[in-house]
């Protein structure tokens, strides 16, 4: 059995109620910086702990069974059973499935956001055109659902801590685009900044950026959007499958077919 340390951030009295009791509270009752959502949790523990080596480590929103249909123990059971340095617990499969990666997804989603993550990448130094990566369900992480070793952890902060200076510091283009306001669940909701939608993008740069095994839990099995295109599990297995191809054999017409495949699919809708 692993040692793993997973806690469930708590914002008031009704959120603590709902923790699962499988998972460690996390207190953020004072939610000193609520325009970073979890991410203000999160770096503060990772900053203000010494962490164990040897241990697995998850950060979870009070919304994760909701979101995920998953229970502490299922968490738990899972990492015990399978080797990795990082276990991934994404819901919503239609959205890895027919987005090339979740970069795209997020400019779908908060026009503005792959050019941000792409001048970010670019200002802090990781080599890469997120127009062109491809990921697959064992790199696809959303809500941050996802336990990790230290090591990964740590260089998570380091990511997270450049970013949140770019946007901190007020000084710039990329700052501005960092702290306006974006679309969220449909609606324009002025508290969410674009910084936020980023931030949970960053375990997935870190994963296309480094070397780091993955163990993603089957997608299949958790919630969905309940969109026209979540039911379509034919599909989205086709769709993962191209693009495993591509990153297996490095073939671009594995991308290519999915580009058709995917385009097709959606255009039936």
């Amino acid at each position: 059995m692993k040692l793993h340390h997973i806690y469930q951030i708590y914002y008031d009295e009704a959120t603590r109620a709902s923790l699962d009791p499988q998972f460690l509270p996390l207190d953020n009752a004072k939610n000193e910086r609520p325009d970073w959502r979890e991410y203000w949790p999160i770096q503060t523990f990772l900053k203000s702990n010494q962490l164990d080596n040897d241990a697995y480590y998850g950060f979870f929103s009070p919304k994760f069974q909701l979101k995920t249909g998953l229970t502490g123990k299922n968490v738990g059971d899972f990492i015990d059973a399978n080797e990795a340095d990082v276990y991934i617990f994404s819901p919503f499969v239609e959205q890895s499935s027919f987005f090339l990666n979740v970069f795209e997804h997020g400019e779908a989603n908060h026009p503005g956001l792959l050019g941000a993550v792409q001048q970010f990448a670019s200002e802090i130094g990781i080599p890469v055109d997120l127009r062109s990566i491809v990921c697959d369900y064992n790199n696809s992480i959303f809500s941050n659902y996802f336990v990790a070793k230290p090591r990964f952890w740590l260089k998570w902060l380091e990511l997270g801590e450049k970013l949140f200076a770019i946007s901190e510091s007020a000084d710039g283009p990329l700052a501005a685009t960092l702290n306006a306001s974006t679309q969220y669940h449909q609606q324009v909701v002025g508290e969410v900044g674009l910084k936020v939608f980023m931030m949970e993008r960053l375990a997935t740069l870190l994963l296309i950026s480094d070397q780091f095994s993955t163990k993603a839990y089957d997608p299949f099995t958790l919630t969905r959007t309940g969109i026209p295109a979540s039911r379509l599990d034919h599909e989205m297995r086709i769709a993962n499958a191209l693009k495993i191809a591509f990153l297996s054999t490095g073939d671009g017409r594995y991308i290519e077919s999915f580009s058709r495949f995917r385009d097709s699919v959606l255009a039936g809708l």
